[in-house]
């Protein structure tokens, strides 16, 4: 089962302690920019991925963001944001 998240622009998730962010997005996919500079083109054509086990396939929502969905095994964290900082504290 995916995970789906909204985001915008300079937004972002962790997979593990790695930060991945939305650099920019339009009809055609999402750029998004890794922990080590590097930019992924993800579409809603197909899946991509973007670190080792974990998949990412886009779903565009204009007035809302994009939408990113997210597989992976279940041993491997993802979390947004927010959610990564809080659990730092």
């Amino acid at each position: 089962m995916a995970l789906t998240l909204t985001l915008q622009e300079g937004q972002g998730f962790y997979v593990g302690n790695r930060r991945w962010y939305v650099e920019s997005f339009d009809d055609n996919g999402v750029d998004l920019i890794g922990p080590d500079g590097q930019k992924v083109r993800v579409t809603e054509k197909e899946s991509v991925e973007i670190e080792p086990e974990v998949f990412a396939q886009e779903g565009f929502i204009p007035e809302m963001g994009c939408r990113i969905a997210l597989e992976a095994p279940r041993k491997i964290a993802i979390l947004r944001d927010d959610l990564y900082d809080r659990s730092r504290t």
